[in-house]
């Protein structure tokens, strides 16, 4: 059996824990290694966007962002999602 077998399918919720996780995890250790706040939430974002274009298209892309300045203007980002330990 490869490693691939032996991992049981995560459901939605499961994926989300595990990417919040990994994400806050990367996040910390950039932080430690000296990478700024402001570097890496620019590259982040860079990062973000260039995966949704390579999943959606550049007009999907769009599509799916294009009400962000409403969402953040209305609070939406303003919490960070929850930490499951």
């Amino acid at each position: 059996m490869t490693d691939d077998e032996d991992q049981k399918e995560l459901t939605e919720e499961e994926q989300t824990d595990v990417a919040i996780e990994w994400f806050y995890a990367m996040w910390e250790e950039a932080g430690k290694r000296g990478v700024g706040e402001e570097k890496m939430t620019i590259v982040s974002l860079s990062a973000v966007l260039n995966r949704m274009i390579k999943l959606y298209g550049e007009d999907g892309t769009a599509e799916l962002v294009k009400d962000l300045p409403e969402k953040i203007l209305a609070g939406n980002f303003s919490t960070p999602p929850d930490v499951k330990q």
